[in-house]
């Protein structure tokens, strides 16, 4: 499991590594193209976070992907970047599937998934 040191919390960071570069690739054996999808919708939210919300990358965690975040990204996605509803359906279901994964191999992070 993929801890931050400092204080014993998921390390957002070392899970959405392990997710797309042996997960995704290795266990569930996905096409590149389809991994570079995930990894760049999770990179849009971690930009919305950055740009928008102010969070610094380094200090980017779980908690930030609290209801109140992801509601106001869609929003984002929609209202400041124009995305197609396809486009957003996509970039919301890359982060729900990087959740379950979490989820899975931390259960401190169910409720997120939940939420």
């Amino acid at each position: 499991m993929t801890r931050d040191t400092r204080n014993d919390t998921p390390n957002f960071w070392g899970y959405a590594r392990n997710y797309l570069h042996e997960y995704m690739p290795q266990v569930r054996g996905l096409s590149p193209k389809t991994i570079g999808a995930y990894r760049i919708s999770l990179e849009c939210f971690v930009g919305y976070l950055v740009d928008e919300q102010s969070v610094q990358r380094k200090d980017i965690g779980f908690e930030h992907f609290e209801r109140k975040f992801l509601k106001a990204w869609l929003i984002w996605m929609r209202e400041t970047k124009h995305y197609q509803p396809k486009t957003v359906g996509l970039r919301l279901t890359a982060i729900k599937a990087f959740l379950r994964y979490a989820s899975q191999e931390d259960l401190r992070l169910v409720a997120l998934l939940e939420a």
